[in-house]
């Protein structure tokens, strides 16, 4: 199945340190959404330092995990299961048309965390006037 293009929820399945032919360092990480899976590369160099900054910020990496190598190791570690919403676009390379990841966005959860927060409350409400000994 193929990941169409637009918006997707998704989570990190993996992620690895790689290093391409050209010597330029990237990050390839794997999403799986509702669609199917599709491959993201967050390239390390001067020049996209700060996207690739706020990518992996999104994705859970702190500034820390960016200074230690024990994270370059094994970044998976640290990013599998994470929830984002990515873009999914058309680009070209090698000469052929191929599905790529344009963005990575933080999904916003306040408020599902405010009706997770109203839901617990609710069934603390309800088991409240338990006794401890039932």
């Amino acid at each position: 199945m193929s990941v169409g293009i637009g918006e997707h929820d998704a989570i990190v399945l993996t992620a690895a340190l790689t290093q391409f032919s050209t010597g330029t360092l990237g990050m390839q990480i794997l999403f799986e959404t509702a669609e199917g899976r599709i491959d993201h590369i967050v390239w390390l160099t001067p020049k996209a330092k700060r996207r690739a900054t706020d990518t992996l910020r999104v994705l859970g990496v702190t500034a820390e995990d960016m200074r230690d190598a024990t994270f370059w190791s094994n970044p998976t570690e640290r990013m599998a299961g994470r929830a984002c919403r990515i873009v999914a676009g058309q680009d070209r390379f090698r000469g052929r048309r191929a599905r790529v990841v344009t963005n990575v966005r933080a999904i916003e959860i306040a408020a599902d965390k405010r009706a997770a927060d109203a839901a617990v409350a609710n069934v603390i409400a309800l088991f409240s006037e338990l006794g401890g000994g039932e």
